[in-house]
């Protein structure tokens, strides 16, 4: 499942908003969208989003009102599978 948002800043509803999102079994990706006038910079934002257990991958810079297009979903599953199967490489 992908979603986005502003984490501007990141809060505890966001955290369990997230953590019900989850679906076992599915990653979780996040989008971490740029508002006006940000209180942190996308980076920040990211790498709290990323420190929550539910998150699986966290990528920076596309507006939340912006859809992915049918392409970058496609390259996003295709980056999923990919590091996928090195973390079971890796084992």
């Amino acid at each position: 499942m992908t979603v986005s948002g502003y984490f501007d800043p990141l809060t505890l509803a966001h955290a369990q908003r997230l953590a019900g999102l989850k679906v076992s079994g599915r990653p979780l990706v996040v989008v971490i969208a740029t508002p006006d006038n940000a209180i942190l910079p996308n980076a920040a934002r990211a790498q709290l989003v990323a420190g929550l257990a539910c998150v699986d991958f966290v990528t920076e810079g596309i507006a939340a009102e912006t859809r992915l297009e049918a392409e970058d979903s496609q390259r996003l599953e295709q980056l999923i599978q990919h590091v996928g199967l090195r973390q079971q490489a890796a084992k």
